[in-house]
């Protein structure tokens, strides 16, 4: 079926030329059935009338004003059939453009080391990934890309992003970015200012006279005003490297908690997680801090297999599809944690297949969520490798919660909320789940 779907696009798309071309006068549908034979298929669906497409494919074959390249035609067409969806996680994605994205499910790929997503027409930050050519740059999760090398990144479908903002290693891709503005954001005189209001301040608060204490804090106040609901635009040259980051990763903290951090749900995840709970449990673990935060997810049933870890039973996550309808994606028996006490670690990063294991363990009664809001994004893709060698990446389920809830753009309030926005130690959000644990930091 990919020959006619291919071509239904360009009905949508070509046929704007042919109405076009018919109000300005122009003679149109010079038939050359010629070019119709290497394209049609035995798949064809009769159904469907691509008259349309047929006349506008000649017309602009043999009236357009230079040459043009057959391929790169037949690759707009599935582009536009794809983008017509309306769906910014469904698109077309060129040979050399698709095998950069392929590989990073694969677990290593060349670009910065940030997962991006489009919402409301705007391209997002999920999470630069730890230690990425991205996170040293100073891009930080929630960050809205509004120029890719001096391009208007509102152009961009998702994957054509994702495609301009990957590239070989050593090279470099200029990114304008927007973010809310914070202290950082003040300029040096700004914050000299603040900073010679500390030893009027302190003075008052030593004397105890209110009064002078007010008007030493004055200025302090005056400059978070005029920050609240402010933004800042800056520029960051990013150079490109291999991205090969940890799946997974152990160790022992005090009082028997066993940290693991899940770094993304790529294939075979699920087999190295068995072998560090294994490991973290026999070195004396008793209960266990599960890090998801800025994990943007992967393969929903790595997340199913993980969650089985901790599940005796029930339901991991409902998909509702087309052609299937609702499925029940239930927990297998043999887990090694079934009863062991756990906290999840989760932020606005933590998205897709990261965000079922986080639902499933929740409403299941397994876990407590600490952190921040994770990012919302509750709809599952394939992809398709097509003849061309370029790929079709097609929204076919959204899921739900164990509770029937739909996330996507809602994402899950975690039970104890906590923020902790510098990276440098002590990290405050790991000392709250090891509090939650009953433990001591």
């Amino acid at each position: 079926m990919r020959h006619p779907l291919r071509f239904a696009a360009g009905a949508l798309l070509l046929a704007l030329i042919v109405v076009a071309s018919a109000t300005g006068g122009f003679l149109i549908g010079r038939d050359n059935p010629g070019l119709l034979g290497p394209f049609r298929s035995a798949n064809a669906d009769p159904s469907l009338d691509l008259t349309a497409f047929w006349e506008a494919w000649n017309y602009l074959r043999q009236e357009y004003y230079q040459p043009l390249d057959r391929q790169t035609l037949v690759r707009g067409a599935t582009r536009g059939l794809l983008a017509a969806t309306g769906d910014d996680n469904t698109g077309y994605l060129a040979p050399q453009d698709f095998q950069l994205f392929s590989s990073q499910l694969q677990g290593s790929f060349e670009g910065i080391g940030a997962e991006v997503d489009l919402r409301d027409g705007q391209l997002l930050i999920i999470s630069p990934l730890p230690d990425s050519p991205a996170e040293k740059a100073g891009v930080r999760a929630g960050d809205q890309i509004l120029k890719i090398d001096g391009e208007d990144a509102g152009k961009f479908t998702l994957l054509d992003a994702i495609s301009k903002v990957r590239g070989p290693k050593g090279t470099t891709v200029t990114l304008t970015i927007r973010r809310p503005a914070d202290p950082s954001s003040l300029d040096a005189t700004s914050r000299q200012r603040l900073l010679d209001t500390l030893p009027q301040l302190e003075a008052a608060l030593a004397a105890n006279d209110a009064e002078r204490a007010k008007s030493a804090a004055a200025p302090v106040g005056d400059a978070l005003k005029a920050l609240a609901g402010a933004t800042v635009e800056l520029e960051m040259k990013i150079v490109r490297d291999v991205i090969a980051q940890p799946k997974v990763e152990t160790r022992l903290l005090d009082n028997g908690v066993g940290y693991i951090k899940l770094s993304q749900f790529s294939r075979g995840v699920s087999t190295e997680f068995d072998t560090a709970l294994a490991s973290t449990l026999g070195a004396g673990a008793r209960s266990l801090v599960l890090d998801l935060r800025g994990d943007s997810g992967g393969f929903v049933n790595e997340a199913v297999a993980i969650a089985s870890q901790f599940l005796r039973e029930g339901t991991v996550v409902f998909t509702e599809q087309r052609a299937d309808g609702k499925r029940d994606y239930t927990a297998t028996a043999g887990g090694r944690a079934l009863a062991t006490p756990l906290v999840l670690l989760v932020d606005r990063g933590t998205a897709s297949a990261s965000e079922i294991l986080s639902a499933a363990l929740h409403d299941n009664g397994r876990a407590k969520l600490v952190g921040e809001k994770t990012y919302g994004k509750g709809t599952e893709q394939l992809q398709q490798t097509l003849d061309d060698g370029g790929g079709a990446r097609i929204t076919v389920a959204r899921w739900l919660t164990p509770k029937g809830v739909w996330v996507h753009h809602q994402g899950i309030e975690p039970d104890v909320a906590v923020s902790d926005p510098d990276p440098a130690p002590p990290d405050l959000v790991l000392q709250k789940a090891v509090e939650t644990l009953g433990q001591t930091p």
